[in-house]
């Protein structure tokens, strides 16, 4: 089960998720095209806007994104959504997980345990004729204190996260109260396998990568960690952690802000002590694609 590091917002419990790829072609009817399963995998915008989180945000739309993996028939999706209420405010949540089966004919309806405590999700739809192509379909929410809400889906495909992310942050020494600006740098890769007791499995939530810190004269580099802290992309939700060159533990969470997966907003930086007795000061990040 993938960590949570902070609780401002309501979680879901992300489980071991199934294969992103090598999905078997559903059944086609005589002289239709096979359905091929593994078009589904992915990351994808599913409804309105990319979630929004952190404090101080308002969203007044709804917004979902899911980071979808396929094994054989079967899908399974964690979520990230904002619903605002009918009582006014909104409801956030990060790692929704719904799973279900794909029938022969490519439509698929994933249900969110019962019980779930944040309160219910469905989604339904037909697999894409083509990796990452666009396919409809339709979501029923229940957010607990909040309301119920439904609408269409019209999918659109988000690239997984590759590549060097770059942006300006301020580093304190501990009790110096004098911020100090620094680069941070971070590779990601989304997509692998999964660590520990489900490393046979690939999942597209599954992320990797180093960071690097410049302008720092201690604390300078990073490199994820595996099963005792996992880093995750869920939905347009980034989960990161890495052991840093001082002992440290650097946590960052932050969301995917553009559909092409080319800019983060990281809400939460946090270290833990080490030998460089730093930590970042409080405020938003923006991470750019370089």
């Amino acid at each position: 089960m993938l960590r949570r590091w902070i609780s401002a917002l309501v979680f879901g419990a992300g489980a071991g998720l199934l294969a992103g790829c090598g999905a078997m072609p559903g059944a086609g009817g005589s002289g239709t095209k096979p359905v091929v399963n593994a078009n589904l995998a992915g990351n994808w915008l599913l409804a309105g806007t990319l979630p929004i989180f952190g404090p101080g945000t308002q969203p007044t739309t709804t917004g979902m994104a899911a980071t979808i993996d396929v094994s054989t028939a079967t899908a399974t999706a964690i979520v990230s959504m904002q619903l605002p209420c009918t009582q006014g405010g909104f409801s956030a949540t990060e790692g929704t997980v719904v799973t279900g089966t794909i029938a022969a004919d490519g439509s698929f309806s994933l249900v969110s345990p019962t019980g779930f405590a944040g309160g219910s999700l469905t989604v339904q739809g037909n697999v894409p004729s083509t990796p990452g192509g666009p396919w409809s379909g339709s979501y029923v929410a229940t957010a607990t204190s909040c309301g119920v809400f439904s609408g269409t889906i019209a999918a659109t495909t988000m690239p997984l996260l590759a590549g060097t992310f770059a942006g300006s942050a301020s580093l304190e020494q501990t009790g110096s109260f004098t911020g100090t600006p620094v680069t941070v740098s971070a590779n990601l890769f989304q997509g692998g396998y999964e660590p520990g007791v489900n490393s046979s499995i690939y999942s597209n939530t599954v992320l990797t990568g180093t960071i690097a810190i410049a302008g720092s004269p201690c604390l300078t580099s990073g490199t994820s960690m595996g099963t005792s802290t996992p880093s995750a992309v869920e939905g347009n939700t980034l989960l990161a952690s890495y052991a840093m060159n001082d002992g440290s533990v650097l946590q960052m969470i932050g969301s995917i802000t553009a559909a092409d997966t080319t800019k983060l907003q990281v809400e939460f930086l946090s270290l833990t002590t080490g030998t460089c007795n730093t930590k970042f000061l409080p405020g938003f990040t923006q991470l750019v694609k370089q």
